[in-house]
């Protein structure tokens, strides 16, 4: 692609609790096949964070948000 990304970084800078974003991806065994579940979230301060779930079995995206009070 032409990027000149560390992944090692990435991933080093992703395990930082003060990093904003976490990306994790799990599959789904139906039928013999894995189906990937995707989510997304930022995180904008302690008490509230952003979700996008990318669910490729229903091929939708599902928006949330978590409030801590």
């Amino acid at each position: 692609t032409g990027s000149n990304i560390d992944l090692k970084s990435a991933t080093d800078a992703m395990r930082d609790p003060a990093f904003p974003f976490k990306i994790d991806i799990s599959f789904i065994g139906i039928n013999g096949k894995q189906i990937p579940v995707s989510n997304i979230e930022y995180r904008h301060s302690s008490r509230l964070t952003f979700i996008i779930t990318k669910n490729d079995l229903w091929d939708r995206y599902t928006f949330g948000i978590r409030a801590n009070f």
